[in-house]
């Protein structure tokens, strides 16, 4: 993933500093004729063609920042006063936990959709949509002895819907970088070796590169989404034995490649 990640910022560091590069010797060219465009590259993303909406499909790689987490599971009750003879009466008597770990694998592959409205300050409006579904391997324990019992796979399907502002800077003609910020909500469904379901909310950074051709652009991006603590939910309002619990840390790193069309 680091690997990527600085391949990544290399490209669009070299892309931009050629960008200027070639664009410099042409500032000043004296043709009052010139459209602003030419005239003034900076303003490219402003002046741009009559759409203000755009769509993008995106494809990429996506890396969970903990791949390795516990979570709990309901055992037997126990005696927390006094038994008699150790079992059948007990005054007060609470289920134990067992805790039990699951590794995540190192990267998945993730999809995503976004769309995106431009406003007359400079700023796009927008929301996006990313699907991920990393596979994980935990380590089960006995619910009855909290003794290891056996390692298996599973996987995660992870949506996440973000609602986004963006902020594009032109470089030269065609070329702009962007920053972008969000919030949203991040939902997860948990399959095979765990059964259950979290979701909760979350925050998304993103930057990247943009090379604008017409009414259709080509995006490289990076994203960051801070998802800590995302209670695994249950349907059942009592605890029972074997019930699994706890926080998922669904926080990551990702970086896409994508197309948008203009409209």
């Amino acid at each position: 993933m680091k690997r990527l990640l600085v391949t990544l910022v290399s490209a669009i560091v070299s892309v931009v500093v050629a960008s200027i590069v070639q664009a410099a010797p042409t500032e000043s060219t004296g043709d009052t004729g010139s459209s602003d465009l030419t005239r003034e590259p900076r303003t490219a993303w402003a002046a741009a063609l009559e759409g203000k909406n755009s769509v993008t499909p995106k494809f990429g790689s996506y890396a969970l920042s903990a791949q390795r987490q516990d979570l709990k599971m309901y055992g037997d009750e126990g005696c927390i006063l006094f038994c008699i003879f150790g079992t059948g009466f007990a005054v007060h008597s609470f289920p134990a936990v067992h805790s039990f770990p699951i590794e995540m694998q190192s990267s998945s592959a993730v999809a995503g959709l976004e769309y995106e409205r431009r406003t007359p300050w400079g700023y796009s409006l927008g929301a996006e949509f990313l699907h991920m579904e990393p596979r994980y391997t935990a380590s089960l324990t006995d619910p009855h002895t909290g003794a290891f019992t056996t390692r298996a796979d599973g996987q995660m399907r992870i949506n996440q819907l973000f609602v986004m502002i963006k902020k594009y800077f032109a470089m030269s003609e065609g070329f702009q970088i962007f920053g972008a910020a969000g919030g949203g909500y991040t939902q997860a469904g948990l399959s095979g070796a765990v059964d259950e379901r979290a979701g909760g909310a979350s925050l998304q950074l993103a930057t990247g590169l943009q090379y604008r051709m017409d009414r259709i652009s080509l995006k490289a991006e990076y994203h960051y989404v801070h998802a800590p603590k995302i209670p695994l939910r249950s349907n059942d309002s009592a605890p029972r034995t074997g019930q699994i619990f706890g926080d998922l840390d669904l926080s990551g790193r990702g970086l896409f490649i994508g197309a948008s069309v203009h409209f």
